[in-house]
């Protein structure tokens, strides 16, 4: 599903005076706009609405949207627009009734793209020369609670085989070795050791896609869990493995087919809770994952203003990883709580740069900017 967003700004953008095309920047008007990511990517449309008789007839120019993150830069496609007796290129305006052009950017979603802002260049050219550029920054922002319920559904439980016999005694010591093996790397090479003598076992592709997870390689992991839902005639607790990785990587189309397949999986309660919280259903979502100390429980019970029971579940977590201290920064954000937001800012900034670096430029964190500034020194 794509969400389609429109950013539509009416301006008087180009004159002709001689030769030379003027851009009025005071004269357009915006409304700020929300960028949404869906299915690992947002897709924007940016609608110029030229006015009537603003263009001159000898103007020509070129029309770039662009958003810019963090040193990054991710440019949808250029226009040229002319006059009537342009410079023979580009799509010729209506100076007589005014027109309205249509640009896309589809940007991917990666760590720090959150912080993303919105901009169209425009670049008068005469006789194939270009002049001066003049550029437009789009008051749109991104949604911050959806980069946070799919960070967090990064730190969910996976649904791990133990105890199973495969028919085959080799593969059966290989698989217990694997159980027992310190490192994901020699996990893995055992499973791929049982796998040659037991091609058809989901549990081992399962569990081979598991440990892919905790070494990052999530296509890797995700390959090794459709092979394991395929052997497995989809298996609820296979789905529900695949609902929780297709969700973190934002794909909501397939994770919401694996969830339809989920249903009395071990952890299929936090799959479900991540969908709720994307859909804004907080309470919904607390009611359902009760009790669980994964980061998108008690991301939904802050969001929820349930501020006690988010504290209970932090200090219960059992393993703290950046996007806890995130939560617990925001937490004490918004409980008043300004010991516990430095204490959770400070241990974000020792883990994670990337993520401490959103916290400090989004929205949420803007009147706490003396906070950074000690953290820092």
């Amino acid at each position: 599903m794509k969400n389609l967003i429109r950013l539509i700004f009416f301006f008087v953008p180009l004159v002709s005076f001689g030769q030379a095309c003027v851009f009025y920047p005071e004269s357009y008007k915006v409304s700020p706009q929300l960028i949404e990511f869906v299915n690992g990517k947002c897709d924007v449309t940016v609608t110029l609405t030229i006015p009537p008789k603003e263009f001159g007839k000898s103007a020509v120019c070129e029309i770039v949207p662009y958003f810019r993150w963090q040193g990054a830069e991710q440019k949808g496609d250029a226009v040229v627009l002319q006059g009537e007796k342009g410079d023979g290129y580009g799509r010729i305006v209506s100076y007589k009734n005014g027109m309205t052009l249509p640009m896309s950017i589809s940007l991917p979603y990666t760590i720090g793209v959150e912080t993303a802002r919105c901009f169209v260049d425009i670049t008068p050219i005469h006789h194939g020369e270009r002049k001066e550029t003049h550029t437009l920054e789009l008051p749109a922002k991104v949604d911050r609670s959806s980069f946070l319920v799919f960070e967090t559904s990064k730190d969910a439980s996976y649904y791990c085989f133990r105890g199973f016999t495969t028919g085959n005694k080799k593969a059966d010591v290989l698989v217990r070795q694997s159980e027992e093996a310190k490192t994901a790397d020699d996990r893995i090479s055992l499973l791929k050791q049982a796998m040659g003598l037991v091609p058809n076992n989901f549990m081992i592709y399962n569990n081979l896609g598991l440990n892919h997870l905790d070494k990052g390689e999530v296509d890797l992991a995700r390959s090794a869990f459709n092979r394991a839902y395929e052997e497995s005639n989809g298996m609820n607790e296979v789905a529900a493995n695949l609902c929780l990785l297709t969700f973190s990587q934002r794909n909501l189309k397939d994770a919401a087919k694996y969830l339809q397949k989920a249903d009395g999986a071990t952890f299929y309660n936090e799959a479900k809770g991540n969908f709720l919280v994307s859909e804004g259903k907080y309470g919904n979502a607390t009611a359902v994952m009760a009790g669980s100390t994964s980061n998108t429980s008690i991301l939904a019970h802050i969001l929820n203003q349930e501020f006690l029971v988010a504290g209970k579940l932090l200090e219960k977590k059992p393993h703290k990883n950046a996007m806890t201290y995130y939560l617990q920064a925001m937490l004490g954000l918004k409980s008043d709580n300004r010991l516990m937001m430095e204490s959770g800012l400070r241990q974000l900034r020792k883990i994670d740069g990337r993520l401490y670096r959103a916290a400090k430029s989004s929205d949420e964190f803007s009147n706490s900017q003396d906070l950074f500034k000690k953290i820092e020194q």
